[in-house]
């Protein structure tokens, strides 16, 4: 196996790619893992046959491209209870709870196809904790402080002492 990676540009777009060459492969395979595009191909196929391939499959690529990299897909998604979910080729419905414990729970029950999220009830106070926590200084934040103004209450004494 031989890999090589390249930008190709399609309609002025570049797009990462990874390029794979396998001998016991027949099957040329194109497909997105975040937002590289992976392609998988035999050796015996040239990289001309290849971007004709491509080519031809230009927009349906550009769409799924753009589709990756809008910015909504890189908010954070809050589930509802009663959405539903691709997972494993199948539908799953998505059940949230609240629980005590400060800790997010994930439980897939395959045989229901439900997918059953336990939220902590106090999510928002520990967001709020965390955000304080950044808004507060540190120790030697503090310190800095106070030696910046010593220093510039000194140097203001020194120069009333020589002005007069």
């Amino acid at each position: 196996m031989s890999e090589a990676r390249k930008y190709i540009n399609l309609d002025n777009n570049q797009i990462p790619t990874i390029i794979r060459n396998y001998t016991n492969s027949y099957n040329l395979k194109i497909y997105f893992k975040g937002n590289i595009l992976n392609i998988s191909k035999p050796k015996r196929m040239s990289t001309k046959k290849l971007m004709q391939i491509l080519s031809t499959n230009k927009k349906e690529i550009l769409d799924q491209f753009h589709k990756i990299n809008l910015p909504e897909n890189k908010e954070i998604k809050h589930w509802k209870t009663g959405e539903e979910i691709a997972y494993k080729g199948e539908k799953y419905k998505i059940q949230t709870e609240n629980q005590a414990d400060n800790h997010l729970t994930i439980q897939i029950k395959e045989k229901e196809h439900i997918i059953n999220i336990k939220i902590p009830e106090n999510i928002n106070e520990i967001r709020k904790k965390k955000n304080n926590r950044s808004k507060h200084k540190t120790n030697t934040q503090k310190r800095n402080q106070k030696i910046n103004t010593k220093t510039s209450s000194i140097l203001e004494q020194n120069n009333k002492s020589t002005i007069q």
